[in-house]
């Protein structure tokens, strides 16, 4: 079992959940810089919350 945090970020008119190490401290407004690894992205229908 993954350790692992879920961190859920308004983006424009729709969220980013993204899973972070515990050690991440965020505070709201807080501005982060965000790489991501396409191979690990999900991305699901808004409506019907399937993968897409």
């Amino acid at each position: 079992m993954s350790s692992d945090l879920n961190k859920h970020q308004k983006v424009g008119e729709g969220v980013m959940v993204a899973s972070v190490e515990p050690a991440v401290r965020v505070k709201v407004r807080d501005e982060l810089r965000v790489a991501m690894r396409p191979s690990r992205l999900h991305v699901f229908d808004a409506k019907t919350e399937a993968a897409i």
